[in-house]
C-alpha cells in the first residue's frame, strides 16, 4: 500500500521539509509519524483508496480543514484530536503552525483486507467521516503508534497489534453528531470582534451580543464550530499576535504582555510558555 497518494504536504517554504518522517506497513494496514518543527505554513489534503485514521499533536496559530459538504473547521489546538475518512472521502486544508515540535500519526487501512478480517463487524459498521475530534480509547490506542513509531525503530509486530487494535475501535465508535453550529456570517463577525479587541478584557456576553446569542448557547455553537471553548480561542489569538509582535518589534515584554490583554508580564509568561514551551525572552533570543 503506497502512503504518499493518500497524504500529500505541500510547504510554502521547501526547506520546511518535516524534521522526521518514518513509516511502517503490514498486510492490510501502513501507518507513518510525522513531526513538524518549522512554524511556517503548509496545505495538506488525503485522497486515496485506503482508510485513513490519524491522531494530531499540534498547535496552530491560523489554519482551517474542510470536509466536502460539512462546515470548514478553524480549530487551533487541535492536540490529541482524531480525524477518520473512510475510503475516497477527502479532506483538505492548510495549517500556520505554532513554532513547537508538531505531529501527527497516520494509519491507512486497507478495506478489503479489514472485510476479511473482521468480517460481519466490518461490514455492518456506519463508517462516517470525522474531523478533529475526540475520542480516549481510540487517541490511547493511536498514541502507542506514535510512541514507537516516532523511535525511529518499530517493533513490527507491535505496530501491527496496534493497527488492528485500532480497526477494531472504529467499527465500534459512535460519536455523536455536532449541532448548533454558528454560521460562517456569524463566525466571521465573531472573529473579527476578538481581531479588534485582543487587547481588552473580552466577555462571552460581549461576543454573544454580536450574533444575538444567549451566553449559553453562543459558547456550546462556539466550541462546536471552532473545536475550543470562546476562551481557549481568544487565548490561542492573543498568543498568537504576541508571537507576531515578538518577532517584529523591539517592545519590551511587559509592553507585549499589554498590548495582547494580559494584565501583567507573569500571566502572560505562563500562558505563553504553556502554549509555546519557553518563556517570551527565550522565544525572542532564539530569533534573534
Amino acid at each position: 500500500m503506497s502512503l504518499r497518494p493518500d497524504l500529500m504536504l505541500s510547504f510554502n517554504d521547501p526547506a520546511a521539509a518535516p524534521a522526521a518522517r518514518h513509516v511502517m506497513s503490514c498486510p492490510g494496514f501502513a501507518a507513518e509519524y510525522v513531526r513538524l518543527e518549522s512554524a511556517d505554513a503548509y496545505s495538506y489534503s488525503v485522497a486515496g483508496e485506503s482508510h485513513y485514521l490519524a491522531l494530531h499533536d499540534i498547535v496552530l496559530t491560523d489554519g482551517e480543514a474542510q470536509l466536502p459538504g460539512a462546515p470548514a473547521s478553524r480549530a487551533r489546538d487541535i492536540r490529541n484530536t482524531i480525524s477518520f475518512l473512510p475510503r475516497a472521502c477527502g479532506v483538505t486544508g492548510w495549517s500556520k503552525p505554532v513554532a513547537r515540535a508538531n505531529s501527527f500519526t497516520a494509519l491507512y487501512f486497507d478495506p478489503a483486507h479489514l472485510s476479511k478480517e473482521l468480517g460481519p463487524r466490518f461490514e455492518a459498521a456506519a463508517l462516517q467521516p470525522m474531523l478533529l475530534a475526540r475520542n480516549p480509547r481510540l487517541a490511547a490506542t493511536l498514541a502507542k503508534m506514535q510512541e514507537t513509531l516516532a523511535s525511529g525503530a518499530p517493533d513490527d509486530l507491535y505496530a501491527e497489534i496496534i493497527c488492528m487494535m485500532a480497526a477494531v475501535e472504529i467499527t465500534r465508535w459512535r460519536p455523536r453528531s455536532p449541532a448548533g453550529r454558528l454560521s460562517q456570517r456569524q463566525i466571521d463577525a465573531v472573529l473579527a470582534q476578538i481581531d479588534a479587541n485582543l487587547a481588552t478584557n473580552i466577555g462571552v456576553s460581549d461576543l454573544a451580543r454580536t450574533v444575538d446569542l444567549s451566553r449559553f448557547h453562543f459558547a456550546r455553537a462556539f466550541k462546536c464550530t471552532t473545536g475550543q471553548s470562546p476562551y481557549g480561542f481568544i487565548l490561542s489569538q492573543r498568543i498568537e499576535r504576541a508571537l507576531l509582535l515578538l518577532r517584529t518589534g523591539n517592545a519590551p515584554v511587559e509592553e507585549v504582555a499589554r498590548a495582547v490583554g494580559f494584565s501583567s508580564a507573569s500571566q502572560f509568561g505562563r500562558a505563553f510558555r504553556k502554549s509555546v514551551g519557553e518563556a517570551p525572552q527565550a522565544y525572542r533570543r532564539r530569533l534573534e
